[in-house]
Protein backbone atom coordinates (compact mmCIF):
# COMPACT_ATOMS: atom_id res chain seq x y z
CA UNK A 1 0.00 0.00 0.00
CA UNK A 2 3.07 2.46 0.83
CA UNK A 3 3.81 1.98 -2.85
CA UNK A 4 0.96 3.40 -4.14
CA UNK A 5 1.42 6.50 -1.47
CA UNK A 6 5.35 7.09 -1.97
CA UNK A 7 5.55 6.31 -5.58
CA UNK A 8 5.73 8.89 -8.25
CA UNK A 9 7.18 9.57 -12.16
CA UNK A 10 9.52 11.58 -12.92
CA UNK A 11 10.81 11.95 -16.61
CA UNK A 12 11.47 7.61 -17.18
CA UNK A 13 11.68 6.82 -13.92
CA UNK A 14 8.94 5.03 -11.20
CA UNK A 15 9.82 5.16 -7.94
CA UNK A 16 10.82 7.35 -4.99
CA UNK A 17 12.87 9.35 -6.42
CA UNK A 18 13.67 12.19 -4.16
CA UNK A 19 11.88 11.75 -0.83
CA UNK A 20 14.52 10.82 1.34
CA UNK A 21 12.15 9.44 4.41
CA UNK A 22 9.88 7.62 1.91
CA UNK A 23 12.61 5.50 0.82
CA UNK A 24 14.01 4.57 4.59
CA UNK A 25 10.63 3.69 5.23
CA UNK A 26 10.20 1.35 2.04
CA UNK A 27 13.95 0.01 2.91
CA UNK A 28 13.59 -1.04 6.48
CA UNK A 29 9.33 -2.24 5.60
CA UNK A 30 11.24 -4.46 2.81
CA UNK A 31 14.03 -5.29 5.17
CA UNK A 32 11.62 -6.75 7.96
CA UNK A 33 9.05 -7.99 5.27
CA UNK A 34 10.81 -9.74 3.16
CA UNK A 35 14.18 -10.59 4.72
CA UNK A 36 14.29 -10.69 8.48
CA UNK A 37 10.49 -11.54 9.42
CA UNK A 38 10.21 -14.96 6.42
CA UNK A 39 13.70 -15.93 7.47
CA UNK A 40 13.42 -15.61 10.90
CA UNK A 41 9.89 -17.42 11.19
CA UNK A 42 11.46 -20.50 8.44
CA UNK A 43 14.21 -20.97 10.84
CA UNK A 44 12.05 -20.87 14.60
CA UNK A 45 9.78 -23.89 12.37
CA UNK A 46 12.22 -25.52 10.97
CA UNK A 47 13.70 -25.53 14.36
CA UNK A 48 10.55 -26.49 16.48
CA UNK A 49 10.15 -29.26 13.15
CA UNK A 50 13.38 -30.92 14.25
CA UNK A 51 12.35 -30.96 17.74
CA UNK A 52 9.10 -32.44 17.45
CA UNK A 53 10.58 -35.52 14.98
CA UNK A 54 13.59 -36.04 17.81
CA UNK A 55 11.31 -36.61 20.27
CA UNK A 56 8.90 -38.51 17.95
CA UNK A 57 11.96 -40.62 17.53
CA UNK A 58 12.57 -41.06 20.80
CA UNK A 59 9.40 -42.06 21.87
CA UNK A 60 9.40 -44.63 19.45
CA UNK A 61 10.24 -47.95 21.35
CA UNK A 62 10.44 -50.55 18.96
CA UNK A 63 13.19 -50.39 16.18
CA UNK A 64 11.60 -51.92 12.82
CA UNK A 65 12.49 -51.39 9.13
CA UNK A 66 9.66 -49.29 8.76
CA UNK A 67 10.22 -46.79 11.89
CA UNK A 68 14.36 -46.49 10.05
CA UNK A 69 12.69 -45.91 6.82
CA UNK A 70 10.67 -43.24 8.64
CA UNK A 71 13.61 -41.69 10.16
CA UNK A 72 15.50 -41.77 6.94
CA UNK A 73 12.59 -39.49 5.53
CA UNK A 74 12.55 -37.10 8.20
CA UNK A 75 16.14 -36.72 8.10
CA UNK A 76 15.83 -35.69 4.36
CA UNK A 77 12.77 -33.45 4.50
CA UNK A 78 14.52 -31.70 7.29
CA UNK A 79 18.04 -31.61 5.01
CA UNK A 80 15.34 -30.22 2.32
CA UNK A 81 13.99 -27.98 5.16
CA UNK A 82 17.48 -26.16 6.43
CA UNK A 83 19.01 -25.57 2.70
CA UNK A 84 15.33 -24.57 1.85
CA UNK A 85 16.42 -21.80 4.24
CA UNK A 86 20.09 -21.07 3.66
CA UNK A 87 18.95 -20.29 -0.34
CA UNK A 88 15.90 -17.52 0.47
CA UNK A 89 18.63 -16.20 2.97
CA UNK A 90 21.49 -16.14 -0.09
CA UNK A 91 19.11 -15.08 -2.66
CA UNK A 92 17.34 -12.25 -0.51
CA UNK A 93 20.90 -11.13 1.07
CA UNK A 94 21.83 -9.13 -2.65
CA UNK A 95 18.19 -6.99 -3.00
CA UNK A 96 18.66 -6.54 0.54
CA UNK A 97 22.21 -4.89 0.45
CA UNK A 98 20.92 -3.40 -2.59
CA UNK A 99 17.83 -1.52 -1.06
CA UNK A 100 20.18 -0.31 1.69
CA UNK A 101 22.82 1.08 -0.94
CA UNK A 102 20.03 2.94 -2.57
CA UNK A 103 18.41 4.16 0.29
CA UNK A 104 21.85 6.00 0.96
CA UNK A 105 22.56 6.80 -2.10
CA UNK A 106 19.53 9.35 -2.86
CA UNK A 107 21.03 11.29 -0.35
CA UNK A 108 23.72 12.11 -2.86
CA UNK A 109 22.26 15.05 -4.84
CA UNK A 110 23.80 14.85 -8.27
CA UNK A 111 24.72 11.36 -9.02
CA UNK A 112 26.81 10.31 -12.19
CA UNK A 113 25.37 8.49 -14.80
CA UNK A 114 27.96 5.86 -13.78
CA UNK A 115 26.54 5.77 -10.93
CA UNK A 116 23.03 5.38 -12.07
CA UNK A 117 23.76 2.52 -14.57
CA UNK A 118 25.42 0.67 -11.62
CA UNK A 119 22.75 0.93 -9.24
CA UNK A 120 20.52 -0.12 -11.87
CA UNK A 121 22.17 -3.16 -12.47
CA UNK A 122 22.65 -4.04 -9.13
CA UNK A 123 19.04 -3.56 -8.78
CA UNK A 124 18.43 -6.16 -11.58
CA UNK A 125 20.88 -8.51 -10.10
CA UNK A 126 18.99 -8.24 -6.81
CA UNK A 127 15.81 -8.91 -8.36
CA UNK A 128 17.44 -12.12 -10.51
CA UNK A 129 18.47 -13.36 -7.66
CA UNK A 130 14.78 -13.24 -5.96
CA UNK A 131 13.07 -14.11 -8.88
CA UNK A 132 15.93 -17.31 -8.81
CA UNK A 133 14.37 -18.83 -5.32
CA UNK A 134 11.49 -19.74 -6.96
CA UNK A 135 13.01 -22.28 -9.47
CA UNK A 136 15.51 -23.69 -7.09
CA UNK A 137 13.19 -25.94 -5.41
CA UNK A 138 13.44 -28.59 -8.10
CA UNK A 139 17.14 -28.34 -8.03
CA UNK A 140 17.51 -28.05 -4.44
CA UNK A 141 15.31 -31.41 -3.92
CA UNK A 142 16.82 -33.16 -6.52
CA UNK A 143 20.20 -32.66 -5.12
CA UNK A 144 19.35 -33.21 -1.23
CA UNK A 145 16.92 -35.91 -1.14
CA UNK A 146 17.91 -39.57 -3.04
CA UNK A 147 13.63 -40.32 -2.25
CA UNK A 148 12.88 -37.15 -4.23
CA UNK A 149 15.18 -38.70 -6.76
CA UNK A 150 13.91 -42.05 -6.89
CA UNK A 151 10.59 -40.94 -7.08
CA UNK A 152 11.11 -38.27 -10.13
CA UNK A 153 12.76 -41.50 -12.05
CA UNK A 154 9.81 -43.68 -11.14
CA UNK A 155 7.44 -40.81 -12.32
CA UNK A 156 9.67 -40.11 -15.37
CA UNK A 157 9.54 -43.80 -16.85
CA UNK A 158 5.76 -43.56 -16.27
CA UNK A 159 5.34 -41.34 -18.72
CA UNK A 160 7.69 -42.93 -21.11
CA UNK A 161 5.87 -46.07 -20.41
CA UNK A 162 2.26 -44.01 -20.89
CA UNK A 163 3.67 -42.74 -24.61
CA UNK A 164 5.09 -45.95 -25.76
CA UNK A 165 1.61 -47.73 -25.15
Amino acid sequence: MHRIIFYEIKGNVCGIVNNIWASFYHTAYVIFAVGLFPSLTMSICACLIRRNLAYKQQRRAQLTLVSIRRNALDQQVLNILFMQIICYVLFTLPQMANLVFSTISTTIPNRSNDHLAIERFVLFIGELMLYLFGVTSFYLYTLTSPTFRSEFIKFLRSIIVRFQS
